[in-house]
């Protein structure tokens, strides 16, 4: 059962880029177990104890071939868009961009807080901010307005002089 975990792993290990992988390949593993879990109340207990041995190895795998996926998008900063986890991979790079924010000595912050400047109207825990707006945001709501996109942190003015 794990060995089809681990053939997706072998090609990500053997991959520079992050790989594809398709909705469909990966319904096609789901569905090899659903049969086996549909078929559990009639397997006797050692065949049960099986299963739960095979399925602890399975998980095993998809934390290991999880971890390499989001190492990759971590060290390479890509992702496919097309593939089951693009999303994720789109959110793990913004997660990034927070982190950057949170360590940098030229964002703009005060005690918790960090100045954003809203680019577009978004909704963060509740409150709308409307496009061109600036606000004092805690790391909680920075980050969900840098994953969501809203706009960006604001930097130190002396960097945008020296940076032109």
């Amino acid at each position: 059962m794990s060995d089809q975990y681990l053939r997706i792993l072998r090609e990500e290990v053997k991959s520079k880029a992050i790989s594809s992988i398709p909705r469909t390949r990966l319904d096609g593993i789901l569905q090899v177990y659903r049969k086996a879990f549909s078929s559990i109340p009639w397997l006797p207990p050692i065949a049960r104890e099986s299963l739960r041995v095979m399925l602890e190895k399975v998980l095993r795998d998809v934390d290991s071939l999880a971890t390499a996926r989001l190492v990759k998008v971590i060290v390479n900063r890509q992702y496919d868009q097309n593939s089951i986890d693009g999303e994720l991979g789109k959110t793990l790079i913004s997660i990034l961009e927070v982190e950057k924010t949170l360590l940098s000595p030229l964002t703009v912050r005060h005690g918790e807080k960090y100045l954003f400047r809203f680019n577009t109207e978004c909704q963060i825990l509740g409150k709308t901010y409307r496009r061109g707006e600036l606000a004092m945001l805690s790391q909680r709501e920075l980050m969900m307005a840098m994953i969501e996109e809203c706009g960006v942190p604001f930097t130190q003015p002396i960097w945008r002089g020296l940076n032109k």
